[in-house]
């Protein structure tokens, strides 16, 4: 590998630019883990068992959505990053369910017998010149001002560079590994105070007095305004409850608004329903975006042996899931088919159907 390395820093521009695709391709990952997820579902309490492939942000996200606390993981080995959901349900043949993380580079392999395909990460944004979508997010922030206001926070641009350091070392680092754990995910410090002191980002500070107990970093461009990290002080979940975070949001919402932006993106959840950041966004009045080249990916849902576990997890977990021309669409189970309209109206009371969104609801009774 040494060898490889040294032979490929001495090749001229014009090489390395033929070699470019080949060097790519030998870089994709070629192996992810395959976990068998045992326990009770989360809403019924009635057995469930997965088969999981991929990283360990996506599992901790189904762990949360489909099972109570106490599930059990075995480790089933390693397994091709491409190998279908029909092969891996072979290698588990315990398992209700397949969840598989499909890379981009690998997305059109082994489709057959699929449930759903969802995005692996739904972008988020707030329309600021809709006001249909926008009055969906008003109660909300009033609610957020007003604690934010008993709290005795306070807003203001942080400029320095003692205050960038300050947000991602005190800041911003803690509440993410706090959050997130060993799946935590963190743009590297260099990058950021790069970013901060370049000026290509600005940063809003939630303040108490002369401390800064939250932050939050934004790019503006043009008529678009882009919300990128956040940080609550030490990652004190005192402060989250006092609603530090909540004055972060409303702070960004109201810099892109008295800047003229017509968009504000607020960044990427994960494409269940009622995972707890898309339903706070939504809250907000951001609607579901993005197309291709802003899924990172997709995550594959395919059943493997109909029961009463894995109907529980399709009724509770309403999702974000690609349609077949690419588009994303709302869909959620109901147990009969005259439940279809009731959740349907549901589903049009919540959301700002943008982006040509479409909806599904699907009945559970017969074949999936």
């Amino acid at each position: 590998m040494k060898l490889a390395r040294r032979l490929h820093q001495r090749l001229p521009p014009w090489a390395h630019r033929l070699l470019k695709p080949a060097l790519f391709v030998a870089g994709l990952p070629r192996t992810q883990e395959l976990v068998l997820l045992e326990g009770e579902e989360r809403s019924g309490g009635k057995p469930l068992r997965a088969a999981f492939a991929g990283p360990a942000d996506l599992k901790e996200t189904v762990l949360k959505r489909a099972f109570a606390p106490g599930a059990r993981e075995r480790d089933l080995g390693p397994i091709p990053v491409w190998l279908s959901s029909a092969a891996i349900a072979a290698r588990a043949p315990e398992a209700d369910l397949v969840v598989r993380r499909v890379p981009p580079h690998y997305e059109g392999l082994g489709r057959r017998g699929v449930l759903a395909r969802l995005p692996a990460w739904v972008p988020m944004r707030v329309d600021l010149r809709d006001e249909a979508c926008l009055k969906r997010g008003k109660e909300k922030l009033a609610r957020m001002r007003g604690k934010a206001k008993r709290a005795g926070f306070t807003v203001a641009d942080a400029r320095r560079e003692a205050d960038f350091a300050e947000f991602y070392d005190r800041l911003h680092a803690p509440y993410v590994k706090d959050r997130h754990g060993e799946a935590a995910s963190l743009q590297s410090r260099e990058e950021t105070m790069a970013k901060l002191k370049s000026g290509a980002w600005r940063l809003l500070a939630v303040k108490r007095g002369a401390q800064t107990v939250a932050a939050g970093t934004v790019e503006f461009g043009g008529t678009q305004a882009r919300f990128w990290q956040l940080g609550v002080r030490d990652g004190d979940r005192a402060l989250l409850e006092e609603g530090a975070a909540d004055a972060v949001y409303a702070a960004v919402l109201d810099a892109a608004r008295a800047r003229g932006c017509a968009s504000l993106h607020l960044g990427h959840s994960r494409p269940f329903a009622r995972d707890g950041v898309l339903e706070y966004k939504r809250m907000l009045g951001a609607y579901v975006s993005g197309g291709r080249d802003e899924r990172r990916g997709s995550i594959e849902l395919s059943v493997s042996r109909r029961g009463p576990g894995l109907d529980d997890f399709l009724a509770d977990n309403p999702m974000i899931a690609l349609e077949p021309d690419g588009r994303c669409g709302l869909r959620g189970y109901v147990r009969g088919a005259d439940e279809a309209g009731e959740r349907a109206r549901w589903w049009h009371a919540r959301y700002c159907f943008k982006n040509n969104l479409g909806l599904q609801v699907l009945s559970l009774d017969g074949e999936l």
